[in-house]
């Protein structure tokens, strides 16, 4: 355990830290986290907010992961991902060592993981709105015009595609807003292509 009467917790550090066993889908063990309490917390309180990483590359990714690589600065001994949808309350007594830290610019990214995670960041219903605005104006235009474009139908895809992207990193419906006629389209396409 570690006396933190003489080190003083910062945000962004990186700490060994006992978890205790594992719970379904929560992490355990010894593992390095990453504290993402403010300073004011780390220094008066004996519970402080961390997100564990785990060297498990195979995981499945999520849009609140964060690859990091070993370093000597931040103390890791294998690459691996930051879990911002595991932030947990660990008790100081939990905490073994300081073993590095986060730079500023990997921690403005932990922070966006955490308004993702948090729901601190809301989605913009105009710009929703808009990218279905245009996703409808061009797929209104690849119909009307018999000389298709493969690569109307690439930005037509990508737009679709960055469409739902968006929607899906603020945990919306992508069909509430629209349906996509991309796959129709593509088959006539593909269907004029082969005559």
């Amino acid at each position: 355990m570690l006396d933190n009467k003489r080190f003083m917790l910062t945000r962004g550090e990186i700490i060994k830290v006992d978890l205790g066993e594992p719970i379904g889908v929560k992490q355990g063990g010894i593992r390095p986290c990453v504290i993402v309490a403010n300073d004011l917390c780390n220094r008066y309180s004996k519970g402080i907010h961390i997100i564990p990483f785990t060297s498990n590359l195979d995981k499945k990714r999520m849009k609140t992961h964060m690859f990091v690589r070993k370093s000597e600065l931040n103390g890791l001994t294998k690459d691996s991902i930051l879990l911002g949808e595991q932030i947990t309350l660990i008790s100081t007594m939990q905490i073994l060592d300081v073993i590095g830290k986060l730079t500023d610019e990997q921690m403005d990214i932990v922070d966006e993981k955490l308004e993702i995670q948090l729901a601190l960041k809301k989605a913009d219903k105009r710009r929703i709105q808009k990218m279905v605005k245009n996703i409808k104006q061009l797929e209104s235009y690849i119909e009307r015009n018999e000389q298709q474009s493969n690569d109307l139908i690439k930005i037509l895809k990508s737009n679709v595609v960055d469409f739902k992207d968006y929607c899906d990193e603020y945990k919306i419906d992508s069909s509430m807003y629209y349906k996509s006629k991309f796959n129709m389209i593509n088959n006539y396409i593909q269907g004029s292509v082969a005559i």
